[in-house]
């Protein structure tokens, strides 16, 4: 077994550790890290016969924004995975009623 797949072997380990919940909630954004994240926590998960779900935040910093969310809810039925989103709401945003920096 090669480094890299020892490393992502105790990488996900971690979340099925003994005593952890049955369930594991993916933050998605679309971007190629996240979705290459949920396509390893799927075979995980397969393989540990653990629940996996998606979680989008729209924060509505970008225009595309309506339709990343879409992508990542299309990805999510591909895979069989319940899809679950949020859009960022007045709290998330400055006094001058833009989007805050910290998404």
């Amino acid at each position: 077994m090669n480094q890299a797949k020892r490393q992502q072997q105790t990488l996900l380990s971690n979340f099925t550790a003994p005593g952890r919940v049955g369930s594991i909630a993916a933050a998605v954004s679309g971007g190629a890290d996240s979705v290459a994240m949920l396509l390893l926590l799927q075979q995980h998960c397969r393989m540990k016969n653990l629940r996996l779900c998606v979680f989008h935040v729209d924060h509505g910093l970008r225009d595309s924004s309506d339709s990343d969310r879409r992508w990542v809810e299309e990805l999510a039925k591909r895979l069989g995975l319940d899809f679950y989103w949020q859009r960022a709401g007045d709290a998330d945003r400055d006094s001058g009623g833009r989007p805050g920096s910290e998404a």
